[in-house]
């Protein structure tokens, strides 16, 4: 187990310049050139959630860094050696507030710490729970616990979950101006992570809109605009697919023409939102079998996104439109 360090800095040089202070003619004042060494500080690692067995490139940032430092990796609270979590190499320094590192993972899943060390002081615990491996499996919204979901809803939503299909909402309202989040899903954006969203289509009827959506919006204070607050949402009408709405923002309002398509009824579907429908990402929308929703059967149409949204924490967002008809089934990030 790794010793917490509480030292912050090391004082490594001191000289005061003489001056005679009972001298009226010179007026001087000592000073106190100092050369202090300042532990670095880990403020954020973007590429922190990652799968087993893959290699990404981790961006560490904060403060103090520099080009001799050195980046190791650890469990908090365990002895588990960090060679057993993932190997590290090709450190780059950018600056004292960037550094990368690429990580090859193991087979070991859970949430570890990283630590940067200068010489004698470390990064200490600001480094601890900023790096997640996981094996990416999808999130049965049929089987799972409504309670184990994170949901946070617009006052006056119903949610109803069928064992065969997944989630829907069945009421009265039909406008935009209500909706869901599932915030045991987050993930942040500088994670680059793709995102996959498998929805049901029953019938060819009713009007659908859902995707991404930032974890700080306010589910009961949507605004004017609502279906542009979520970052990048598919929009369903009547068994067609012909528009992407989003931009984060009822300023910004942005809208994307898509191709249409029309979808099959009694039919899933799969949209895959690449690294989160960022600007320059593909968005593919395929059918899939209810048995394996990893492979595709027919690659449906692929758009190449250009919304502007850019907060930082994401989660699965619905605008909360009733259709009976139109089910959201499961959700994977990878």
């Amino acid at each position: 187990m790794r010793t917490i360090r509480t030292a912050r800095f090391i004082r490594a040089a001191q000289s005061h310049a003489q001056s005679d202070s009972n001298s009226g003619d010179n007026g001087g004042t000592p000073t106190t050139p100092d050369t202090v060494a300042l532990a670095p500080f880990i403020k954020e690692v973007c590429g922190g959630s990652v799968a087993t067995n893959s290699t990404t490139k981790l961006i560490i940032r904060g403060f103090y860094f520099t080009p001799t430092a050195t980046v190791s990796l650890y469990q908090t609270n365990s002895s588990i050696p960090s060679s057993l979590i993932g190997i590290l190499q090709g450190f780059r320094f950018i600056d004292p507030s960037h550094i990368e590192v690429t990580l090859q993972t193991r087979q070991l899943q859970g949430t570890f710490s990283i630590l940067v060390t200068n010489g004698a002081l470390d990064s200490g615990t600001s480094g601890d729970f900023l790096l997640r491996i996981i094996n990416p499996r999808w999130r049965d919204l049929r089987l799972m616990s409504l309670s184990t979901m994170g949901i946070e809803k617009t006052a006056g939503v119903s949610i109803f979950q069928k064992r065969a299909n997944g989630l829907w909402i069945a009421d009265q309202n039909t406008a935009w101006n209500r909706a869901v989040k599932f915030n045991a899903f987050q993930w942040k954006r500088c994670d680059q992570v793709d995102f996959s969203l498998v929805f049901y289509n029953a019938k060819n009827q009713g009007e659908g809109l859902f995707g991404i959506g930032a974890a700080s919006i306010d589910v009961n204070q949507l605004g004017e605009s609502p279906q542009f607050i979520g970052e990048i949402q598919l929009h369903y009408q009547d068994g067609k697919i012909q528009q992407l709405f989003g931009g984060g923002s009822p300023y910004r309002q942005w809208t994307q023409q898509i191709e249409s398509v029309t979808l099959k009824a009694d039919s899933y579907y799969k949209i895959h939102f690449q690294h989160a429908g960022a600007t320059g990402a593909t968005i593919r929308l395929s059918s899939v079998s209810v048995r394996d929703f990893n492979q595709d059967l027919e690659v449906v149409q692929e758009w190449i996104s250009n919304a502007p949204s850019d907060s930082p924490v994401l989660v699965p967002y619905w605008t909360a439109i009733s259709n009976p008809n139109l089910f959201l089934t499961a959700f994977k990030l990878q």
